[in-house]
């Protein structure tokens, strides 16, 4: 039980940092003096061999992460943050990420579109469930895809084409307003285990 604290004005500072876990921590985020945004463009930039970031909170502010928050963290192979459904906006760029495997950000209040991640190849894991996102891009070819998380959102339209992702078992999108699919867009998908549509 860290409180309602900021995370430090000129963000975490240790060049050798590796892994950060505030997991059920009450941390709030952003900066003092400046609460527009709950992660900072300046909050992980010196830290250029992070490699994890754990940040679960239910006082984490409501506002966004600024789009540019992990532009600076080329080895990032993990991210999780769980705001209770607190922390809003679109998502933040994840472009500059290659290594990138799992990104779990269920359970928070982001909307819009959901990018493709074309730009990480090698991941593994997404779990954007239980946020507000209203649409959902092409994949692509994404060949290290294992599972893929969006159900309990606000997604309308086509469920785009996932044969590209040729070694995706999981796959869950329901509990959303989806009303088509494009033929022939899981004909590939031999490895698939579980598949839900429901509601």
């Amino acid at each position: 039980n860290l409180g309602a604290i900021n995370f430090p004005i000129n963000g975490f500072t240790n060049t050798s940092l590796k892994t950060i876990d505030l997991r059920h921590t009450n941390i709030k985020g952003g900066i003092s003096g400046d609460e527009n945004e709950v992660i900072k463009e300046s909050t992980f930039a010196s830290c250029p061999d992070i490699e994890k970031i754990y940040i679960e909170s239910n006082n984490l502010l409501t506002e966004e992460i600024n789009l540019n928050a992990f532009k600076a963290n080329p080895l990032l192979q993990e991210l999780i943050i769980h705001s209770g459904n607190r922390v809003t906006g679109i998502l933040p760029d994840f472009s500059s990420n290659p290594v990138l495997r799992t990104l779990n950000l269920h359970s928070n209040n982001f909307n819009g579109t959901l990018p493709n991640f074309g730009s990480n190849l090698n991941i593994y894991k997404i779990d954007i469930s239980n946020n507000s996102f209203t649409g959902i891009g092409e994949p692509g070819s994404l060949p290290n895809l294992y599972n893929y998380y969006a159900h309990n959102n606000q997604l309308t339209g086509e469920i785009p084409n996932f044969s590209g992702c040729t070694n995706l078992r999981q796959l869950t999108l329901y509990n959303n307003q989806l009303t088509a699919y494009k033929v022939g867009s899981f004909k590939t998908l031999y490895r698939i285990r579980y598949f839900d549509l429901s509601n």
